[in-house]
């Protein structure tokens, strides 16, 4: 992955899911090059559902760290903050 884009990633309470790793919950991402790189890159297009297990305490505070990329340019990483109830 480019040193200039993240992965998709979220954190529910105490817990961490990397949408890398094979144990999440999160659909399986689309890869392909952007014309402003050529490494492949794992990318998620239109709407995006995430499941998970909900923590047995609640409210549960999450997280997701996010990144918008058109054809030309990625945006900087945001993190968006929630919780759960």
């Amino acid at each position: 992955m480019p040193s200039c884009t993240v992965r998709t990633y979220t954190k529910i309470g105490a817990r961490n899911t990397d949408c890398g790793c094979s144990t999440s919950n999160h659909p399986d991402p689309l890869v392909k090059t952007l014309n402003f790189n050529d490494e492949l890159l794992a990318l998620y297009e239109g709407e995006l559902v995430l499941s998970g297990n909900i923590p047995d305490e609640t409210p549960a505070s999450a997280a997701l760290t996010i990144q918008a990329c058109s054809d030309e340019t990625c945006l900087q990483p945001e993190k968006l903050h929630f919780t759960i109830w």
